[in-house]
């Protein structure tokens, strides 16, 4: 069988972008209070505006032209419209990824349900049956570690500031909290010298509960 691969647009119109679900602004700010914990260590961080709090689902890649990211939401709108709004529960509160040796980001763990991880399913097999040339590849959607990312250590760090971060966290409790989005965005990011900022392209509502 001949898999068609649909062409892309020159990088005059590519962005950089991925599938996410946007934190409601009221939890994004309970989320934010949460971080004057490391109030002596602002200098040490950039931290994510607190508008731009998300969950990524998929990585699309660094240069996605708009021909394909139309593409990608003609096929999503239909699939979300079927599907309903999954309950999402933070988790702890973490300073460094696993594969990180020293740790530089500080994030809020999103629980891992099954229809979170369905939702993700779907994504991954609407992205790999359009077989866009300028769309990343996802080897393995089940490895996706779901989190919030809150700050990034603005320098090189010593382990011993690694260390401190995490007896803080450890001394400071934070509440879980849930919600249940009323829609997944397909989100553009541009670097700028402040970090990362993100605007939406569009974005597919779940199904309505009856």
């Amino acid at each position: 069988m001949i898999i068609k691969k649909h062409t892309a647009l020159g990088n005059k119109n590519s962005v950089r972008s991925f599938i996410g679900i946007n934190i409601p602004f009221d939890l994004s700010r309970k989320i934010s209070s949460a971080l004057k914990m490391f109030s002596k260590e602002n200098r040490n961080f950039n931290y994510t505006n607190v508008e731009q709090y998300h969950i990524t689902l998929q990585f699309l890649g660094d240069m996605v032209s708009s021909q394909s990211l139309q593409l990608i939401s003609e096929r999503l709108r239909p699939v979300f419209a079927q599907i309903e709004s999954p309950l999402i529960e933070t988790g702890q509160l973490k300073f460094g990824h696993k594969s990180q040796i020293i740790p530089t980001v500080l994030f809020i763990e999103i629980q891992p349900s099954p229809e979170l991880m369905e939702i993700t399913r779907n994504i991954h097999f609407v992205i790999k049956d359009l077989n866009l040339k300028d769309v990343r590849r996802e080897k393995d959607y089940k490895k996706l570690i779901y989190h919030v990312t809150l700050a990034r250590a603005k320098h090189h760090i010593s382990r011993s500031f690694g260390r401190n971060i995490i007896s803080i966290i450890r001394s400071n409790e934070i509440p879980n909290y849930s919600f249940k989005p009323a829609s997944i965005s397909l989100l553009n990011s541009r670097y700028t010298i402040k970090g990362h900022k993100y605007s939406e392209h569009s974005s597919f509502l779940f199904k309505r509960d009856k």
